[in-house]
């Protein structure tokens, strides 16, 4: 489980969400994550909406909120720890984990954005999409503290 943090402009709900990888092995072949957070309240089939468009490479609608790329090496070194500041309302998190450039693992949740909420977003493989090889990493801390070359 990985806890990271966000801020949009109008903040009056503060609240925290992970992210839950199938695996390790997951993670490891993670090489970078995308966090958006959109208004859910006119569309209740949303996170449908948001992963087909992954699925198919079309463009995104404009999020409420956008994190800056993550590297997945935060989740091992705990640094991602934080919260989450929106406006309150009905919200989607969408969370892509990317490899190769593209995403390959995609989730979606819709929340309920208000003081004190919390959630969790689980990745899973992105239909379509082969699965990565296996990693060359035997362990995040091989790749994150020891600088292995994998």
């Amino acid at each position: 489980m990985v806890w990271l943090a966000a801020c949009s402009s109008s903040a009056d709900a503060s609240g925290s969400y992970a992210i839950e990888f199938p695996s390790e092995s997951a993670l490891l072949s993670t090489e970078t994550v995308d966090v958006d957070v959109f208004d859910a309240s006119a569309d209740p089939s949303i996170c449908i909406t948001l992963s087909e468009r992954v699925r198919t490479n079309q463009a995104l609608p404009e999020p409420l909120t956008e994190l800056p790329r993550i590297d997945p090496c935060v989740f091992f070194a705990g640094s991602g720890e934080g919260s989450l500041h929106l406006s309150s309302g009905s919200r989607a998190i969408l969370v892509r984990a990317n490899r190769g450039g593209a995403p390959y693992l995609v989730g979606c949740t819709r929340f309920d954005a208000g003081p004190g909420f919390t959630t969790t977003v689980t990745v899973s493989l992105l239909a379509g999409v082969a699965a990565p090889p296996a990693p060359q990493c035997a362990s995040m801390e091989a790749r994150c503290r020891q600088g292995a070359k994998c």
